[in-house]
Parts: C-alpha cells; sequence; structure tokens
C-alpha cells in the first residue's frame, strides 16, 4: 500500500513540474527597440518636436532592471518671445534644432506593462535662426553646437512587441549660434519638450 502511494506522488509531482514547464517557458526577452514620437516644444512660443531613435540592451543581471544605449536624431522649431524692446521694433526670431545624440538609457518595469525610464545622451546640434524686422534685411545663422539632454518617459507594453509612452525632454546647448540669435536678445540654452510616440522591441 506505501509503495503505491509513493508511486501516485512521484507520478503527479512529475506532472505537475512538466505542466510549470510548458506553462511559463523561458523568455529571453528583447535585446533590441526603435522608437518614434512627436509632440511640442515648449521653449518660446512653441513649436513642433520630431525624434527617432535607435537602441539595443540588456537586463541587468539579478535585477529587474534593463540598460539600453541609445542613437537618436531630433528636430524641433520655435518661435522666440522678443523682450520687450525688442517686441517694440516689430523684430520677431525663429529658430531650428537638428540634434543628433548618443547615450544610456535605464528602464524600470513598475507593474505589469508599466514602465518608466530615465535618459542621458550627449551630442551636438545643427541650430539655425532668422530675425525678421520691418527697418532693415532679414539676419539668418547657423552652427554646431554641443548638446547634453536629459529626458524621462513612461511606456505601456500594449503589445509583446509594441509600448506606447509619453516623453519629457531637457536640452542645453553649449553658448554660441552668433548672429540672429543674438540680435533678437531671446537665446536660450534650455529647451523643453514633450511627446507621445511608440517603441517597437525586438
Amino acid at each position: 500500500m506505501r509503495l503505491l502511494i509513493a508511486l501516485a506522488l512521484g507520478v503527479l509531482a512529475a506532472l505537475g513540474t512538466t505542466s510549470h514547464a510548458h506553462a511559463a517557458p523561458h523568455d529571453p526577452g528583447t535585446h533590441f527597440l526603435a522608437e518614434v514620437d512627436g509632440g511640442v516644444l515648449l521653449t518660446g512660443d512653441g513649436g513642433p518636436a520630431l525624434r527617432a531613435a535607435l537602441g539595443a540592451g540588456f537586463k541587468l543581471h539579478r535585477t529587474p532592471l534593463r540598460l539600453y544605449l541609445i542613437g537618436q536624431f531630433g528636430v524641433s522649431s520655435y518661435v522666440a518671445e522678443p523682450s520687450p524692446v525688442v517686441a517694440a521694433s516689430g523684430r520677431t526670431e525663429q529658430g531650428a534644432f537638428e540634434d543628433f545624440g548618443l547615450g544610456p538609457r535605464l528602464l524600470l518595469p513598475v507593474y505589469g506593462p508599466v514602465r518608466v525610464y530615465a535618459e542621458c545622451v550627449v551630442g551636438t546640434s545643427l541650430a539655425s535662426a532668422r530675425q525678421v524686422a520691418a527697418d532693415r534685411p532679414d539676419l539668418y545663422a547657423r552652427q554646431w553646437l554641443g548638446l547634453v539632454q536629459l529626458s524621462s518617459g513612461l511606456q505601456w507594453r500594449v503589445l509583446y512587441p509594441l509600448s506606447l509612452g509619453i516623453r519629457f525632454s531637457a536640452a542645453w546647448n553649449a553658448d554660441g549660434l552668433a548672429g540672429a540669435a543674438r540680435y533678437a536678445g531671446v537665446r536660450d540654452d534650455l529647451r523643453l519638450s514633450l511627446t507621445a510616440g511608440g517603441t517597437w522591441h525586438f
């Protein structure tokens, strides 16, 4: 009798182990991402902001964190708010930035499909500006500037290969862009943007 009970328990244990193995197979996860987002530049009177990025990463050992190396390209434009003295002369300034950056992203799963991340990229920006005035010809400036950008984001993994999310970024550029921006008196080294988009994981 004892032999039969022991045999039955052994069979049940084996079946349970097999069932668990089929129900929860090992998931190696994804290691690459492609990301596109768009939104608004919050500098000056605002303007459009677009960004595309590629990344590769891995899960940090014994933690839920994932570390990625991100390469990105972004485009944004703005209309500057001149000082009252400059505004009284009828002058306005418009500008655009083409940003190229590379840096790390640290991602943390929070609950279920929800993830948050922090990111820091460094690179360069091709900045251009145009100042329009009624009393003289338009002024133009175009220059490469150093770039540091800090970002944070919230993502929802709606499908295994797809996340949707929002992103807030603050970008600093090195001093420069002599010409139109200096004449306008509205040069600002800080640019803020708010965007939303999707990330494809593969």
